[in-house]
């Protein structure tokens, strides 16, 4: 029991250190509200963008399912009517080139029965034919018409004339 002259310290402090303590006291502590508040105003911004930010998730589940389950069916639906008209427009454009070919070829015709039957020449043949017909004896009083020389005529070829139905056989 050596230790008995050994004294134990006392629960209160001696009072000449209480206003060191409490000075000491007064440095040491921080007031942390402010810094707990700002912390907890970024957690809340944080928590509120988060919260955003899986709106907009939903909102692109939701439009993409739409999208896939909808509308996709939709376009693939219109996209095969439309395969049937570009058919029908390829046809038409195919038609479109036949007849310009034919009106080509008509065309062409004309112009050389305009060249071989011009109004000026033919008035001129019924006028001598009717001043020969006078001439003659008044027995045949029908203008007397001239038939073009048989290489003129050898060049007339008939135009195949088209139906659509060789074009549009649905229709």
């Amino acid at each position: 029991m050596e230790n008995s002259n050994v004294e134990t310290p006392k629960a209160n402090p001696a009072p000449e250190f209480e206003p060191l303590a409490s000075q000491i006291s007064e440095l040491v502590t921080v007031d942390s509200t402010a810094e707990e508040k700002k912390l907890n105003d970024e957690i809340d911004l944080m928590l509120h963008k988060i919260s955003e930010f899986m709106e907009i998730l939903e909102m692109i589940r939701s439009d993409t399912n739409m999208c896939v389950n909808s509308t996709l069916p939709l376009i693939t639906e219109k996209s095969r009517a439309l395969e049937q008209t570009f058919d029908r427009i390829d046809k038409l454009e195919v038609m479109v080139s036949h007849i310009d070919q034919t009106l080509t070829k008509l065309e062409q015709q004309v112009k050389g029965a305009e060249a071989n039957f011009s109004t000026f020449s033919t008035l001129k043949k019924k006028m001598l034919g009717a001043l020969s017909s006078i001439g003659r004896s008044h027995q045949d009083t029908s203008p007397v018409y001239q038939r073009p020389a048989e290489g003129n005529a050898s060049n007339y070829e008939k135009v195949e004339i088209f139906s659509t139905s060789d074009f549009f056989p649905d229709s």
